[in-house]
């Protein structure tokens, strides 16, 4: 018959009669606790290390069941049950005194065990909860032990000897006697010390935790076999050949005596005859152990069976199939005393599938859970080089480097230790330790695979020491002797982090950006290039630049990309606002308006803002303004944001809001070359609401801000302005008399405002009835006025005052210099004064 077995990892199929797993319990826990679950698991919050008395208190959420259990004179035990530590956990309190350092690991059955390890022995230790529950105190008094004349150990008889090598034929019973062994062995391989983590002390196991421990629990003491006395005999000397021949002898004999044993012995024997790559072999080995399921498949060995088919498939390379076999053993047989290489085996294999988290879970449990193994270093490594895959560098290399001290001779079986020791260190910035363990890589294992990338690596370290000369000269190096590589586009990316030439930087980041764009250089090569771009000012073509990379490359460097396409479209628009190239800005901004309002930056809002207030499109640069002004922190706001906002909302007839910003610019930036304007534009809303007297004040601030005369007489004549609103000509003429005053102090030609101000000047003087100071006002007008309609107006505006001032003769001067000029309109109103002037004048006479 066919026996399918259905496992979560597959099928395994057999022929001939039915298995059934039978069920074992594996003594792991130090203790029991009788009573009630607790609902919801409690959590250490954290160990503080107490003196005065020696104490050590935890600190929980909730009060749990507990025990403290004296291991020997200077290690004492705390187990706590339905418990977790907070990740991260911090020891409090420096160890020192009777307490030298305190380990804490995690149990199987939500049981945490710390381990106080004591610098003296400890006399007596104590403990209680506190009244709330809270809190678990244990104290630890000193135990002083008095000299005594140290004698020689007795040396262990023949007798003791043999008695211990039966007691490795004690199968599970011996296992469960030394559970309390396991147990101890919880704690941490390493504890911290001075920064750095120090071996302590491994328990001994008495199987070696892995297939081997079959000979120890196939117990054949009773069997009276010649063949099988023989094949133990060769089995404990290593003879594989003669073992397997004596193996097959007695089970093709059909003897009954040890026939269980002798099955599985048997295809052990086998397994360890043959080569791990010999496909056909493997296969056989395979059919013996399934032969030896079959025909006992209830026996206290089916777990080695499993185990070896497991081993026999990853030698395959069937890794599927060996994660099967593997799983079977470790969810069914709990017992096993193999677990170890089962474990160490299952790491290898998600480590290979990229599983880096389950792999350094079973590393770990090798390394630390169990007794010392046979695993025990190889899983180490394992677990330190999976740290490293997991960038805890720190603890890899503490773990890796304590490793090689004990086991020296385990550099020379791969590249990968040394590699991940050098590679750990240069990630830590440790460049001789790290350029050291490199080189030895090279010189040991002189056909390693990615020979450029260790070398480029080495460069790496002298770059980190700021030698970069040597650095470049390995870069070169390697960019010479392997071209294409992967060490050779690493070289490439360190010589142009280091080139001071920028045109051959740009060439070498253009040759990987071009010649290697699936590579994951090709982003880092094509950020370089945009930095390069925006360091010279180019903004343009580094925003070109960061747009092809989000193109090529969409999850590369995107955060990085996008700020500094920021930076670099910010620049650009301020570059050009500065340069009065807001055109320019409009015009990329709406072509490119829905990837620029992503950015959300406050200084990109407030040029595009200020470029549209230019442009004189207040409603669009109110929206930019805003959005820029919302994002500043208050003390930070810019005094153009506040200036161009306030203008903004001014044009906007958001009247009463402009003149809250522009108060602010004002109050803030007192001394700014705007803050006369801001003012200005103040008094001008202010007039606009008819609120003169604060127009007027407004007016007379921006007149002391104002930075040169011209705008000074400006500012003047506005105020004149809102004076003559009210009908206050004698104040509107005093402002006008110190405005032209201004103009006239003003550098450069400025008639035209000269012009206008004695214009207004004369107005005023006109409408106080001082008709010849007004004509006079007029007359300097006329001066300044460069244009023929303005002569026209102002000649009659001159002969229309010294009229009503009755200077008649001044005055039929004037309107006939207006005839003379052929204005059309002011000549025929000159000729109608000028007809009035010589009846007035004949009446007179007569």
């Amino acid at each position: 018959m066919k026996l399918i077995i259905k496992h979560k990892f597959g099928q395994f199929i057999f022929s001939g009669f039915k298995y059934q797993v039978s069920g074992f319990f594996f003594l792991v826990l130090l203790f029991f606790y009788s009573g009630q679950c607790v609902a919801a698991e409690a959590l250490l919050k954290k160990v503080v290390i107490k003196e005065n008395p020696e104490s050590v208190r935890l600190y929980v959420t909730q009060k749990i069941p507990s025990k403290v259990i004296r291991v020997d004179s200077r290690e004492v035990l705390i187990a706590l049950k339905n418990i977790s530590a907070r990740r991260g956990i911090e020891i409090k309190g420096r160890p020192g005194g009777l307490i030298k350092n305190i380990a804490v690991e995690t149990l199987p059955g939500g049981v945490l065990a710390l381990v106080v390890t004591g610098n003296r022995n400890f006399k007596d230790v104590k403990s209680n909860w506190n009244s709330s529950g809270l809190t678990f105190t244990i104290r630890f008094e000193e135990k002083k032990i008095a000299k005594v004349k140290q004698t020689a150990p007795a040396k262990a008889s023949p007798k003791s000897d043999s008695r211990k090598k039966d007691q490795k034929s004690q199968v599970f019973d011996t296992e469960k006697k030394i559970s309390s062994v396991k147990q101890k062995a919880v704690k941490d391989i390493y504890t911290a010390e001075k920064g750095e983590l120090a071996p302590v002390k491994r328990e001994k196991s008495l199987f070696a935790g892995d297939t081997t421990d079959l000979l120890f629990v196939a117990d054949v003491s009773g069997c009276k076999s010649k063949e099988m006395t023989s094949a133990v005999r060769f089995l404990k000397k290593g003879l594989w050949q003669n073992a397997f021949d004596n193996l097959n002898i007695h089970v093709d004999q059909n003897s009954q005596a040890c026939r269980n044993q002798a099955f599985f012995l048997r295809a052990y024997a086998y397994l360890r005859l043959i080569e791990k790559d010999d496909h056909e072999s493997l296969l056989k080995a395979a059919a013996l152990f399934n032969e030896a399921l079959i025909a006992y498949p209830d026996s206290r060995l089916a777990p080695f069976a499993f185990a070896s088919l497991g081993k026999i498939n990853a030698f395959l390379k069937n890794d599927a199939v060996a994660e099967g076999y593997f799983s079977i053993v470790r969810d069914e047989f709990m017992e096993y005393p193999g677990l170890p290489e089962i474990f160490y085996y299952l790491g290898k294999i998600y480590g290979e599938k990229g599983y880096a988290e389950k792999s350094l879970k079973y590393f770990e449990k090798v390394f630390k859970v169990f007794p010392e193994n046979t695993y025990t270093v190889d899983a180490g490594i394992g677990f330190g080089k999976a740290l490293y895959k997991k960038r805890h560098y720190i603890d890899s290399l503490n773990i890796l480097s304590h490793l090689i001290k004990s086991n020296p001779e385990k550099v020379y079986d791969s590249s990968e230790l040394l590699l991940s020791i050098g590679n750990a260190n240069l990630k830590l910035g440790k460049s001789l330790a790290a350029r050291k363990n490199l080189i030895r890589v090279c010189n040991l294992f002189p056909g390693v695979e990615a020979k450029d990338m260790i070398m480029s690596s080495i460069g790496d370290t002298y770059a980190l020491e700021k030698n970069f000369n040597r650095a470049m000269a390995l870069y070169r190096l390697v960019r010479e002797k392997f071209p294409g590589g992967e060490g050779f586009l690493a070289s490439s990316m360190g010589l142009a982090r280091y080139l001071k030439d920028i045109e051959e930087k740009e060439k070498l980041y253009g040759m990987i950006k071009q010649d290697f764009p699936e590579h994951r250089f090709a982003s880092v090569a094509m950020m370089r290039l945009a930095e390069i771009y925006d360091k010279a000012g180019e903004y343009a073509k580094c925003i070109k630049e960061v747009e092809d990379l989000l193109a090529t490359h969409p999850r590369g460097l995107r955060y990085e990309a996008v700020k500094l396409m920021q930076r670099a479209y910010e620049s650009l628009f301020d570059k050009q606002l500065k340069s009065d190239q807001y055109p320019d800005i409009l015009q990329r901004y709406e072509a490119e308006r829905v990837l620029i309002n992503r950015m959300e930056s406050k200084e990109i809002f407030l040029s595009v803002g200020l470029a549209y207030l230019k442009a004189d499109l207040y409603e669009q640069s109110f929206n930019q303004l805003i959005k820029s002004y919302k994002q500043y922190k208050r003390s930070k706001r810019p005094p153009e944001l506040l200036l161009g906002l306030g203008i903004a909302m001014d044009e906007s007839r958001r009247d009463d809001d402009a003149l809250k910003v522009l108060k602010g610019f004002t109050k803030r930036f007192s001394g700014n070359d705007k803050t006369s304007d801001a003012h200005v534009r103040r008094g001008e809303i202010f007039f606009e609401k008819d609120m003169y007297k604060n127009a007027i004040k407004e007016f007379t601030l921006a007149y002391k801000a104002g930075k040169d005369h011209l705008q000074k007489g400006k500012i003047l004549a506005r105020k004149a302005g809102v004076y003559k609103k009210e009908n206050k000509w004698d104040k509107s003429s005093a402002q006008l008399v110190l405005a032209v005053k201004e103009f006239a102090a003003a550098s450069g030609t400025n008639y035209h405002v000269l012009s206008n101000g004695y214009r207004e000047l004369g107005r005023s003087y006109v409408k106080q009835n001082m008709y010849v100071k007004g004509a006079e006002a007029f007359t300097t007008a006329l001066k300044f006025s460069g244009k023929a309609e303005n002569a026209a107006e102002l000649e009659f505006a001159i002969g229309d005052a010294y009229q009503k001032g009755n200077v008649l003769k001044k005055a039929k001067k004037a309107f006939e210099n207006v005839i003379a000029a052929d204005d059309s309109i002011w000549a025929r109103l000159a000729k109608e004064r000028l007809a009035t002037l010589v009846l007035a004048q004949k009446v007179k006479n007569s």
